[in-house]
């Protein structure tokens, strides 16, 4: 999903999180093919999204690599 799909989708109104929350989508050499690399909540920021209580996210702990690294 583009950024521009989900400006839209939640300019009309749309309850769903985007695709992109938590998350960087990537390009990477020599292909350009897109990636996306979730990003957990940081321990010490005071969002409270690490707190007790607070719905937790799938988030995949993994960091992925670019082919060839």
């Amino acid at each position: 999903m583009t950024a521009a799909v989900q400006a839209l989708a939640h300019l009309d109104g749309g309850d769903c999180a985007p695709g992109v929350l938590d998350a960087a989508l990537e390009l990477g050499p020599p292909t350009f093919q897109p990636r996306l690399r979730r990003w957990p909540p940081h321990p010490g920021c005071g969002c409270g999204a690490r707190q007790e209580g607070v719905a937790e996210r799938e988030v995949a702990a993994e960091r992925g690599q670019w082919g060839g690294e």
